[in-house]
């Protein structure tokens, strides 16, 4: 069973901001792959940004291959409502 393969990878970053209000951005991927003699038979793949809290949102792409198939489907969605908070004015005659 040599000349068949099992490929798979996942990893993610994050960036998270505490001041001047919480906020969160993180991108992932993750796929998996059959392989025979280094030809994909059959492969997952995801890959995306969240980003919250409010609003918290998901966006990305996730694909599916059969032999020479690929399917790509991407999704936007939103998980919790809510505005996004602007950043605070911190010009010099604001903070006298």
């Amino acid at each position: 069973m040599g000349k068949v393969s099992l490929n798979g990878q996942f990893g993610y970053d994050a960036l998270i901001v505490f001041d001047p209000y919480f906020h969160f951005i993180a991108s992932f991927y993750a796929s998996v792959a059959i392989k025979y003699r280094g030809y994909s038979l059959l492969s997952v793949s995801l890959s995306g940004e969240l980003s919250g809290p409010e609003p918290l949102t998901i966006n990305g792409k996730a694909s599916f291959g059969i032999l020479w198939w690929d399917i790509d489907v991407r999704f936007n969605w939103t998980l919790i409502d809510g505005t996004a908070r602007r950043r605070p004015n911190l010009s010099k005659s604001s903070v006298n």
